[in-house]
């Protein structure tokens, strides 16, 4: 999973906002790693949204996450500002949790 996160600038409307996440969902389309995307617009001010990109599992492609999110950084800077994050593919706690029933 990648967030780009959308911020336009103060004094843009909502249309504006929904322009830049429509380019961002537009790059998101054009990956082969692509399962999906979700956009949250106009959060929590007209100017701030989310563009989530939900990546096919990682059998199923030839990159993983943090390379496709270098190659869209380049992309989300002009005229609007994205920073894309991409969260640990592992879950914190799984280093933590005791092994389950199946694995002993």
């Amino acid at each position: 999973m990648i967030f780009g996160i959308v911020n336009s600038p103060e004094v843009a409307t909502l249309d504006y906002t929904l322009h830049n996440v429509e380019r961002v969902e537009e790059l998101y389309r054009g990956l082969p790693e692509t399962e999906g995307y979700q956009s949250i617009i106009g959060f929590s001010t007209v100017t701030d949204s989310f563009a989530i990109l939900r990546l096919k599992p990682l059998d199923e492609r030839t990159r993983n996450q943090q390379s496709i999110a270098r190659e869209l950084q380049p992309h989300f800077f002009r005229p609007f500002q994205v920073r894309v994050l991409s969260p640990p593919t592992r879950h914190p706690w799984d280093s933590v949790l005791p092994p389950s029933r199946s694995s002993l």
